[in-house]
């Protein structure tokens, strides 16, 4: 039973993987992204990576909208995680 939940658990984490993998690639494939930015966080599993957790779009600034949304995220959800602001790239 153990091995199966653990089975379970890795083949869900291996979709989630994939079917963010299939949101960020769709945002940057088209150009109604332009000027949006990614609230990421420094990755837990990969030190060398960063997770992205929000999109930010809609906004007049999106940026200072996202930086908005950092600080928030540093000083009240998780201040032990680093947090920062990338754009959207095509």
């Amino acid at each position: 039973m153990k091995i199966l939940i653990i089975l379970l658990m890795l083949s869900s984490s291996v979709f989630a993987f994939d079917k963010e993998k299939e949101l960020v690639n769709a945002v940057q494939s088209t150009e109604h992204a332009n000027g949006s930015y990614w609230l990421e966080q420094k990755s837990l599993m990969a030190p060398d990576e960063w997770d992205k957790v929000m999109l930010i779009f809609g906004w007049m600034d999106d940026e200072t909208n996202c930086e908005h949304a950092r600080y928030l995220f540093e000083e009240i959800i998780n201040p032990n995680i680093n947090w920062r602001c990338s754009p959207v790239t095509r």
